[in-house]
């Protein structure tokens, strides 16, 4: 209604008065947002269009004074935020006026979110138990290296046949063997063949091989061994016992504590 009573009086005394006020210029006063633009964003003089359609006064640098700007309306504008003001380091980011700001890519091995902070750059590392991995080392994705572990021997990393896990694969007996036992070196025995017949003894052609003659086994001191199974030279694999706690056997030295 004060808009109306402001235009109906401007045009009254527009007409009535003529050129008598050539001299004067009429400002009504039409308020803050009450009235709406015209064509192209029009306004009255002093006034600016807004975003919503309406007529302002423009802000004053009093107005504007130390206000946080970042999506504000003034005057009928949109102040946008930046990259900077977001801390958004890459990455798509609305400036909340219409717009898409370009904040930038990461380097490799980081990506824009990669360590779950949106527009910034980062990465998050894989650990040994969630790649499954339980010996070795593992790369972590992010440039750097993992130590998942170790086996105890016999048992190597992969020994098994499945990377990542500690196992071993045990072995047959040497070629041409056809009698007694051998170590499979998984801490096992392996057989190799059934007993000699004839005048031929098992180990007389050398371990695990029937032939005539005679074999004499030897022993675990005599081979310099202490710990795991090994060929008795003849027909058997025997036992050189275990090591104690802090030591591996074949560590070093294949059935030696070490």
């Amino acid at each position: 209604m004060r808009v109306l009573i402001a235009v109906v009086l401007w045009l009254g005394l527009a007409v009535g008065l003529g050129s008598g006020l050539s001299g004067c210029v009429f400002s009504p006063d039409l308020g803050d947002g009450t009235l709406r633009c015209g064509p192209d964003g029009a306004c009255p003089h002093g006034l600016t269009c807004r975003s919503d359609g309406r007529c302002a006064r423009a802000a004053s640098g009093a107005d504007l004074a130390g206000a946080d700007l970042a999506g504000a309306d003034l005057a009928g504008g949109c102040v946008a935020t930046t990259c900077a003001a977001s801390n958004a380091s890459c990455g798509a980011l609305s400036d909340g006026c219409g717009a898409t700001l370009s904040c930038g890519s990461c380097t490799a091995p980081a990506q824009c979110g990669g360590a779950g902070v949106a527009n910034v750059c980062g990465c998050t590392p894989i650990t040994c138990g969630a790649a499954g991995i339980t010996c070795g080392v593992l790369a972590d994705g992010c440039g750097n290296t993992l130590a998942c572990g170790g086996c105890d021997l016999p048992a190597t990393c992969g020994g098994g046949g499945v990377p990542g896990h500690c196992g071993c694969t045990p072995k047959a007996c040497a070629a041409g063997t056809d009698c007694g036992t051998a170590p499979d070196g998984c801490g096992g025995t392996a057989s190799c063949g059934s007993v000699c017949t004839g005048n031929r003894v098992c180990g007389g052609g050398g371990a695990n091989v029937c032939a005539k003659g005679s074999c004499t086994p030897t022993s675990c001191a005599a081979a310099g061994k202490n710990c795991g199974l090994i060929s008795d030279g003849c027909a058997q694999a025997i036992s050189c016992g275990t090591c104690a706690a802090g030591t591996s056997c074949g560590a070093q030295i294949a059935n030696v504590c070490g």
